[in-house]
C-alpha cells in the first residue's frame, strides 16, 4: 500500500505541474474554457494515477447552460480533482485561505481563478463572497465545500452559511452533490490513497427565486438535508 501511495503521490505531482503550465497563462488572460478543461483533465488524471474507479448518477439533473453554486460534502483530499473529473461543467472554487500555503497546488489554484476567503477577517471575507457572486452572475460555476474544512471521521458536518448567501445574493440555484467512499480510500488524518471505487450522486437543482438573505438557513437545512440522503443511499 505504501508503494502504491508513493506513486500516486508522484503522478499527482506530475500531474498538477503538467496541466498547470497550461491553466495557469490560460487563467491569467482569462481564457476560463482552457482552465476548466485542463481542471478536468487533471482530476481524470490524478484517478487513474490512484487507481480509482469513478462512477457518476445523476448527471441528467445538470443543465450546462445554467451557473450554479455547487454544495458538497468534504471528507478528503481525493474531492476535488473527483468533482473536477465528475461533472460535466467548469468550475472555479471557493477555498479557505490557508490553502495558499500548498506547496504547488496552492499557487496554481490562486492563478486559476480560485476566490480565497480569509475567515478570520469578516471585510475580506465579505469582498470575496461577493467577488464569487460576481462570478455566478456572469455564468460562472462555483464549487463551495459547506462543511468549511474536511470531515475528519467521514461524516457529513453541518453546513457553513457562505454558500447559500452566496446563492441568494447571485440568484441561482444551488446544486447538492455528495461523494460516497473518498474517505475510506484516503482519510483527512492520512497521506495514503488506497485504490477503489468513487460514487459520485448529483440531486437536482434547489430553486433561490424570490429567496431573501433571511432565508439562508432554510436554504442551508435543506441543501445539507439533500446532501445526507445522497450519502445515505445504496
Amino acid at each position: 500500500m505504501v508503494w502504491h501511495s508513493t506513486l500516486a503521490w508522484s503522478m499527482a505531482v506530475g500531474q498538477t505541474l503538467g496541466r498547470g503550465l497550461f491553466a495557469v497563462p490560460a487563467g491569467m488572460r482569462g481564457d476560463m474554457r482552457e482552465v476548466e478543461y485542463q481542471q478536468r483533465r487533471w482530476g481524470e488524471g490524478i484517478l487513474r494515477a490512484a487507481g480509482i474507479d469513478l462512477r457518476v448518477h445523476g448527471q441528467e439533473h445538470i443543465d450546462a447552460k445554467r451557473p450554479y453554486v455547487v454544495v458538497s460534502n468534504h471528507a478528503s483530499l481525493l474531492d476535488p480533482p473527483t468533482l473536477f473529473a465528475a461533472l460535466p461543467i467548469g468550475m472555479t472554487y471557493v477555498a479557505k485561505i490557508e490553502l495558499l500555503s500548498v506547496p504547488v497546488f496552492g499557487p496554481i489554484v490562486q492563478r486559476t481563478g480560485a476566490v480565497f476567503v480569509p475567515r478570520t477577517d469578516h471585510d475580506r471575507s465579505h469582498e470575496a463572497m461577493q467577488d464569487a457572486a460576481r462570478r455566478v452572475r456572469d455564468g460562472q460555476n462555483v464549487l463551495v465545500f459547506a462543511e468549511g474544512t474536511r470531515s475528519r471521521d467521514g461524516r457529513l458536518q453541518p453546513f457553513k452559511k457562505g454558500a447559500f448567501v452566496l446563492a441568494i445574493a447571485a440568484g441561482v440555484d444551488i446544486l447538492p452533490v455528495a461523494i460516497r467512499g473518498s474517505h475510506e480510500l484516503m482519510p483527512a488524518h492520512s497521506n495514503r490513497i488506497r485504490p477503489g471505487t468513487l460514487h459520485v450522486q448529483v440531486h437536482p437543482p434547489i430553486p433561490t427565486a424570490g429567496l431573501q438573505y433571511a432565508d439562508r438557513d432554510q436554504l442551508r437545512h435543506t441543501a445539507h438535508a439533500a446532501v445526507a440522503a445522497l450519502l445515505a443511499a445504496n
